[in-house]
């Protein structure tokens, strides 16, 4: 009971911290006044805080926040200056992102900052916007550290084994740049709305799933938890024309839930569901134009990504040099 309770505190100090960094990035935002920072510099505060966790040591934590920092401002620096070339789009971010989950040992810190670049897609493109969300991601750094040296204040670090995993070998770098890249050239030529969250559920996954997973298990359930978590937040926006309005600051909460449930639980599956209630659905609703907003197309959208990307996740670790392989080739 003891070792529950333990558990206990500590999936709900980790769901916290990472509310407490967005909460203060968000702060931030608003503050030093970024208009083109979107939720980027966001989600790099709360992504790189439940990588930095558990890390003991604030110049450990430092340091690794201004090279996930510096490596999440050039991906999406990249994406955005490759805006009106479709070429280079998918070449650059995706050769990138092979440089960035072969140089970090770390494959939550590599996954977190891929997510954040191609989140670029979804921002304006051109060098000044691209510049100006780059100022927003190193600004995340302080939000980042305050929220860890909180954390410090409650939880014992060096009381807890590192789940960072091995880092990524060539051959799962190299599948995961294939991926990023077909999935760009597919969103490209598709032109779908959210033809990006190919790219993001590909990395999702691979953030979620450690070096002994099985992928095609995670990739399976992630087909039925992002419809069921777009659909159930539509019903909650729908829910506050009928209500009080107020009820959307419940969702920060929300999304804290939704990493209680994967921390303390290890659901992947309901941690999905509430996080496309609580941030997809706001972000789309806080931070794009409302006037072209259409939540119906939105659902269908996504899905239809996230279908494509789950189906190159599974192509490519089924015919791409399969595990079996890969280790014997990692261990020869």
């Amino acid at each position: 009971m003891k070792g529950l309770s333990t558990h206990f505190r500590r999936a709900m100090n980790h769901a916290l911290s990472l509310m407490a960094a967005a909460v203060i990035m968000a702060f931030f935002w608003c503050f030093f006044r970024l208009p083109d920072a979107n939720l980027l510099m966001v989600t790099f505060a709360f992504l790189a805080t439940s990588v930095l966790y558990d890390v003991d040591g604030w110049k450990d934590r430092l340091k690794l926040s201004l090279i996930m920092a510096l490596y999440a401002s050039t991906l999406q620096f990249l994406v955005g200056i490759c805006h009106q070339a479709k070429f280079l789009q998918v070449i650059l971010p995706a050769l990138f992102s092979f440089f960035t989950l072969r140089s970090l040992d770390n494959r939550c810190a590599a996954c977190a900052v891929i997510i954040v670049g191609y989140l670029g897609f979804f921002a304006p493109g051109g060098f000044m916007p691209s510049i100006d969300r780059a100022i927003g991601i190193f600004v995340g750094v302080i939000a980042i550290m305050l929220a860890t040296a909180l954390v410090g204040l409650v939880h014992l670090r060096h009381a807890y084994i590192s789940t960072f995993g091995k880092p990524f070998t060539l051959i799962e770098a190299w599948r995961i740049t294939l991926m990023l890249g077909f999935g760009t050239f597919i969103s490209n030529v598709l032109k779908l709305s959210q033809g990006p969250w190919i790219m993001l559920t590909i990395v999702f996954i691979y953030l979620a799933v450690n070096e002994t997973q099985d992928h095609v298990y995670f990739s399976k359930r992630r087909i039925f938890s992002v419809p069921l978590g777009l659909f159930l937040g539509a019903m909650y926006m729908s829910c506050l024309v009928y209500f009080n309005y107020q009820f959307i600051y419940l969702i920060p909460l929300l999304g804290a839930l939704g990493f209680f449930i994967l921390y303390y639980y290890d659901d992947y599956f309901f941690f999905t569901v509430m996080f496309m209630v609580a941030f997809s659905i706001y972000a789309d609703w806080a931070t794009g134009d409302m006037h072209q907003f259409h939540i119906r197309e939105m659902i269908l959208s996504r899905s239809l990504a996230t279908t494509i990307g789950i189906v190159l996740v599974l192509l490519f670790q089924t015919y791409f040099l399969p595990e079996a392989g890969q280790r014997k080739a990692d261990s020869a």
